[in-house]
């Protein structure tokens, strides 16, 4: 039986990385201003990219069926501690459209923005 998240195939590892180098950079400037996220939550997405980069480059070195389950799993692992952080913390103020721009996630459609703040 496969363990490992079908989902791993359907994305790029070398784009993936090109996109979380760039998240965690736009992350870490704004984190001080970013004061609702908690530091448990950047600190396992920080662990699990950290993981994640030596696997990359031993994949991207010698590319056999092994190391690029191995890739897939730690891609996977970034993935289950990204996913919450991004949809917990970042789809709220004080981050806005444009930081998710810049992160390179989705931004919030006009009308929720608008209804976030009417409530």
């Amino acid at each position: 039986m496969n363990t490992v998240s079908s989902d791993c195939f359907l994305q790029n590892a070398a784009q993936f990385k090109t996109f979380m180098q760039n998240f965690m950079c736009y992350m870490g400037n704004k984190i001080e201003e970013w004061n609702h996220i908690p530091a448990e939550a950047t600190k396992r997405l920080s662990e699990k990219y950290q993981a994640f980069e030596p696997v990359f480059n031993a994949a991207a070195a010698a590319q056999t069926p092994a190391h690029i389950l191995a890739l897939c799993a730690a891609q996977t692992e970034v993935k289950k501690a990204l996913k919450p952080l991004v949809s917990d913390y970042l789809y709220f103020p004080p981050v806005t459209n444009t930081d998710r721009i810049n992160m390179g996630i989705t931004a919030i459609p006009n009308a929720l923005v608008q209804r976030e703040h009417d409530t």
